[in-house]
């Protein structure tokens, strides 16, 4: 399933089909923030930001960047804060986009 995709879930109210977003990969299930080490993110693909987002501001990515998780949003599961390597920006950045490294 592509990054950003619905996925088909059960009948819904009234008989109708409901739509739930695409799970979150494997290895973005746990994103939160342990102790003073901070994770490491990749960028996987590029991503142009929404300046209109309800999110509040989001962030251009560029693939194979590399960014720090600062917040993990669990009211927003396809979503996490990030800040870029350099620190010179912070904002939201879709998680499917983005992979945990050890690097």
């Amino acid at each position: 399933m592509a990054p950003g995709q619905f996925q088909k879930t059960k009948r819904g109210i009234f008989g109708l089909d409901t739509w739930d977003p695409a799970p979150r990969p494997p290895q973005l299930q746990q994103l939160s923030n342990n102790g003073d080490k901070r994770k490491k993110l990749m960028a996987k693909y590029n991503y142009k930001a929404n300046p209109d987002s309800p999110l509040g501001t989001e962030m251009d990515l560029i693939q194979g960047e590399f960014l720090y998780l600062v917040k993990d949003d669990p009211s927003s599961p396809l979503w996490c804060i990030a800040e870029k390597d350099d620190r010179s920006q912070k904002g939201y950045v879709p998680v499917q986009y983005v992979q945990v490294t050890q690097y």
